[in-house]
């Protein structure tokens, strides 16, 4: 449904990061800073994020840009941000896609063909 209004109104959607950087919660993360999700979110709203650059993050097959004005470059890329070790974080990353796959197998049912593909 949600699809279906973005398309029809002709919207926008942005997926923002105002949860946990640099490490899980149990191993120390820290909330983003909410003065970096305020710029993000003015660039968004003004219009300068959609055309920055961007590189995927490749677990989840999200686009990040790699720039946004008044926020730290490694803020934009979880696995930039990571202070751990790639180890722990492709770890990380595969235990919280899991967890995306798990949750949604509870509702595949109600899904459309072109979500499933």
């Amino acid at each position: 449904m949600l699809s279906e209004k973005i398309a029809h109104h002709k919207a926008n959607a942005w997926l923002v990061n105002t949860g946990w950087v640099g490490r899980s919660v149990s191993k120390g993360g820290q909330r983003c800073p909410l003065k970096y999700t305020r710029a993000i979110l003015n660039a968004i709203h003004d219009g300068s994020l959609a055309k920055a650059k961007y590189e995927t993050f490749d677990v989840f097959n999200l686009n990040v840009p790699t720039k946004c004005a008044g926020v730290p470059d490694e803020i934009l890329n979880p696995a930039k941000a990571w202070q751990g070790s790639a180890d722990e974080f492709k770890s990380e990353i595969r235990t919280l896609a899991s967890l995306f796959v798990k949750n949604f197998d509870k509702y595949k049912d109600q899904a459309s063909k072109d979500v499933l593909v």
